[in-house]
């Protein structure tokens, strides 16, 4: 008993500790129920702009962030822990509620006109086209954007759950849950001090649970925020295995027996 125990004190000591290196790369979590509070302890708060709002329902879980106009948006203000170079994670669920018809920004940090960390935004330009989810940065060694992006329709006001990763041998995008392109580009991203901005321009659209990681996160961490099931060793149906008796055993042992024993006979003739 007391080697039992002590295995299953190992076992949760172990489970704690995955549990907290998890939680460690996880510099912002931003759930906006009704408020701009950042879920990791001593990191910053999101605060509007304009007439954004925090809405403490109807979101994808619980509340939202609403940006209703051009000139509305969130801002998370900068912080040391938002200096992501090398890998990240930008995760969030949006809803676009009615059609426009020009480039919108969901989330990003940077400034100017090619110099991000990241961006993820979102280019309709006439009422037929739901628009392709485009995300990207800036890189240090060339000053060029590289991006990944994908010409997806998606359907309005319905909530979309979007993904974009970087490490230092990739980048790509996940859109509810399918990589929809990546890329094998794995320069350094620029990193400018600059707050991160939520919505900028996105009218009339939703925003929920954004959350920033300092590493990629793997594609079953990704379909776990999506809320998809991953398919583990125990959900796969085994074959049943076939149960022969002794007796069946002994009757095929001997009619092999007699097969050799005729083969032999019609060789010698």
């Amino acid at each position: 008993n007391v080697s039992a125990q002590s295995g299953s004190v190992s076992a949760t000591t172990a489970s704690l500790s995955a549990t907290a290196c998890t939680l460690s790369t996880l510099v912002g979590n931003w759930k906006f129920d009704g408020n701009g509070n950042n879920e990791v302890t001593g990191k910053p708060n999101a605060v509007t702009v304009g007439n954004a709002a925090f809405n403490s329902s109807g979101g994808k879980l619980n509340g939202y962030a609403y940006i209703p106009s051009s000139s509305d948006y969130v801002k998370i203000p900068y912080n040391s822990m938002f200096y992501l170079p090398n890998s990240f994670t930008v995760d969030f669920w949006f809803r676009q509620r009615s059609n426009q018809s020009f480039f919108q920004d969901l989330v990003y940090k940077g400034s100017g006109l090619n110099n991000y960390n990241f961006r993820v935004f979102r280019q309709l330009w006439n009422e037929y086209n739901f628009g392709p989810i485009i995300t990207g940065y800036t890189s240090v060694s060339t000053g060029w954007w590289t991006q990944t992006s994908n010409p997806n329709q998606l359907s309005h006001n319905v909530w979309h759950h979007v993904a974009y990763i970087k490490s230092s041998s990739m980048s790509a995008y996940y859109l509810d849950g399918v990589e929809t392109h990546s890329t094998t580009e794995n320069s350094v991203a620029r990193t400018p001090a600059v707050d991160i901005i939520v919505g900028d321009s996105a009218v009339d659209t939703d925003i929920d649970e954004l959350k920033i990681y300092d590493r990629a996160l793997s594609y079953g961490e990704i379909l776990q925020n999506a809320g998809l099931a991953v398919k583990s060793k125990s959900s796969v149906v085994s074959k049943p295995k076939l149960k022969i008796s002794k007796k069946q055993m002994a009757n095929v042992a001997e009619s092999v027996s007699k097969l050799v024993e005729e083969i032999r006979k019609l060789l010698k003739k």
